[in-house]
């Protein structure tokens, strides 16, 4: 015979996973005596002598912290004590043991987190770890818990940010250097990086508040106004070495830039001097 099971109601879209998990729980429970072809997942914690930890709310917890989520961490984490605490009277060695296999997440987050980040904030994270001393109180020791899973979003948000630092500021050079190549475009560009199209479209749009074919674009007009104010170099020289093989191209986009074509340009700059 079919049997269904059901978790607690979602709230959003992020408890979705959550309540799948309750309900594979549930399912669980077919082996505790039940003529019910509907299982809720309410109805079976009392009858459930564990504590509530499953594999892929931990899965998820870590992953969480490594995105750098704090708000998600945190409201995660709430939803686990509650579970645990509020509904379910977990006995003394159930409790103690869902602390140590809290605090065993906690290891193995820290240890992947310490294998590419720099010597100090290794350190710090040892430090936190040491802080957590499991012969308190329950509720100190959950706090404890969420103040450092707080610090290991501030951890890795703050690697996040230099990588992107360093990533934009060596897109921006690449593209300082090679906007005179009329093939530079997005795809160029993210395959030097080693990263998609659409994320390099994303990532640029997202660090530089630019669109990056309007960014390489500005880059290169620049660079021809400074080369009109030589009146020795012809224009189709410069609309070659502003990255563009068609001079009628070159026009088109001077124009649409400056409202005028790039040789009434040089005229008012050098004749008029505006």
């Amino acid at each position: 015979r079919a049997i269904f099971a059901i978790g607690e109601e979602c709230a959003d879209l992020m408890d979705i996973s959550y309540s799948y998990s309750q309900a594979k729980i549930a399912l669980d429970s077919i082996f505790i005596k039940n003529e019910s072809k509907i299982i809720w997942f309410n109805d079976i914690t009392n009858k459930i002598a564990s504590y509530y930890y499953p594999i892929d709310i931990e899965i998820r917890l870590m992953r969480l912290v490594k995105m750098g989520e704090e708000n998600e961490v945190l409201r995660l984490l709430n939803n686990i004590y509650l579970h645990n605490f509020s509904s379910n009277h977990l006995s003394q060695s159930e409790t103690k043991q869902f602390i140590y296999e809290m605090r065993g997440t906690l290891v193995k987050l820290c240890t992947d987190l310490m294998k590419d980040i720099e010597e100090q904030s290794k350190e710090n994270i040892f430090d936190m770890l040491n802080t957590l001393d499991m012969s308190w109180p329950l509720n100190k020791i959950y706090n404890n818990m969420c103040h450092i899973y707080k610090n290991l979003c501030s951890i890795v948000n703050e690697r996040k940010k230099s990588h992107n630092d360093k990533l934009i500021a060596s897109i921006i050079n690449y593209i300082e250097k090679n906007y005179d190549n009329p093939d530079l475009c997005l795809n160029v560009i993210a395959s030097h990086f080693g990263i998609s199209d659409k994320y390099l479209s994303d990532f640029f749009k997202e660090q530089t508040g630019e669109n990056f074919s309007s960014y390489v674009e500005k880059i290169r007009m620049n660079h021809a106004l400074e080369l009109l104010k030589d009146e020795s170099l012809s224009i189709g020289y410069i609309a070659k070495k502003s990255g563009y093989n068609s001079t009628n191209t070159f026009y088109k986009v001077f124009k649409r830039n400056f409202g005028v074509s790039p040789g009434a340009y040089r005229y008012n700059y050098n004749t008029l001097g505006v």
